[in-house]
């Protein structure tokens, strides 16, 4: 998982409260903002990171019932299998650490 302290520690330093209950994908989202990322931007680097948090939920290996059956179906009628969906995926989340990485890089750079 990503390092939460980290952005916790990034977000509170300009001064976000936030939540105790908040995970590290929310203290993310508050440290992109603190650190004027554009909102689109955000939503690139986020979404395939709350898909993937969504999808381990749901479908962990004892999932069942019709929300479980419901969403490996529409992600193999989107996806033609479940190959092609893992793929897909992957790519993304790794296209968002590698967003991270940078922003975290240059914001953290010294002086």
């Amino acid at each position: 998982g990503l390092e939460k302290r980290f952005f916790v520690a990034g977000a509170q330093s300009a001064g976000i409260a936030g939540d105790a209950h908040w995970g590290s994908l929310k203290w993310l989202k508050e440290y992109l903002e603190v650190h004027r990322v554009d909102a689109d931007r955000i939503s690139e680097i986020c979404d395939p990171l709350f898909t993937l948090q969504h999808l381990r939920t749901k479908l962990n290996a004892h999932a069942g019932g019709n929300e479980a059956a419901t969403i490996r179906r529409d992600l193999l009628k989107k996806f033609g299998s479940p190959r092609q969906h893992i793929h897909e995926l992957t790519l993304q989340v790794a296209e968002s650490l590698d967003a991270i990485e940078a922003i975290v890089t240059s914001a953290v750079k010294p002086a």
